[in-house]
């Protein structure tokens, strides 16, 4: 696994880890549902904002999951390209199938490469939405302080200044997880062409032996 893949892995782990918690937190600690007396309209949007928080939450570690998990394949499969090219026959095969095999284990190699940008750039898009979900923490916080206190207008304070709801927050999350789809697109391209590599290879030492036989 190379600098960049081990970087975009713990990026990953850290954003699920980060998105359970908040999970957890927030629904260990919804203010909108205490029974505090008035207060109301600014209950109904707290209840609002920390819908939001829950929905961005769980879609946040769908995608950290998902494109975790596309590292992980494209690291399999660039496994598979170093396993192919050590079993290829290049003395048993003829010269046009090992080149052949070297072309499309090349390409494979390219499009999994050619990978890392697209992932890094979905990776930034979830570091930031796990930075905009770490901002309701505090809200959560001091929101469940004013309805405990019955304070109305410092709830109607601490929901103006939390800059919830976030508008970018969920078309981030969508484009992230748009990227990802793109990526694993471009996988299943170079497994194709892993598999055409290794079945022109295991063809060519069948053929051999049997002409031996």
């Amino acid at each position: 696994m190379t600098k960049t893949e081990r970087l975009l892995a713990v990026a990953g782990i850290g954003i699920v880890a980060s998105a359970a918690l908040l999970i957890a937190y927030v629904r260990g600690s919804n203010p909108a549902d205490a029974q505090a007396p008035g207060c109301a309209p600014q209950r109904a949007s707290l209840g609002q904002t920390l819908d939001q928080v829950r929905f961005s939450t769980t879609a946040a570690h769908s995608v950290a999951t998902a494109v975790a998990d596309t590292i992980q394949t494209r690291d399999r499969y660039a496994a598979m390209i170093v396993t192919v090219r050590r079993q290829s026959p290049a003395s048993a095969a003829s010269a046009r199938e090992r080149q052949l095999v070297r072309d499309d284990l090349a390409q494979a190699s390219w499009i999994l490469d050619s990978q890392s940008a697209t992932l890094a750039r979905a990776t930034a898009l979830l570091h930031e939405d796990e930075r905009q979900l770490a901002s309701a923490t505090p809200l959560v916080s001091q929101a469940s302080s004013d309805v405990r206190d019955g304070d109305c207008p410092a709830l109607s304070l601490t929901l103006a200044s939390s800059g919830w709801p976030k508008d970018r927050l969920i078309a981030e999350l969508a484009e992230a997880a748009r990227l990802n789809a793109q990526v694993n697109d471009r996988l299943e391209s170079a497994l194709a062409l892993i598999l055409q590599a290794q079945n022109t290879g295991q063809s060519s030492a069948g053929a051999v032996r049997t002409a031996k036989g």
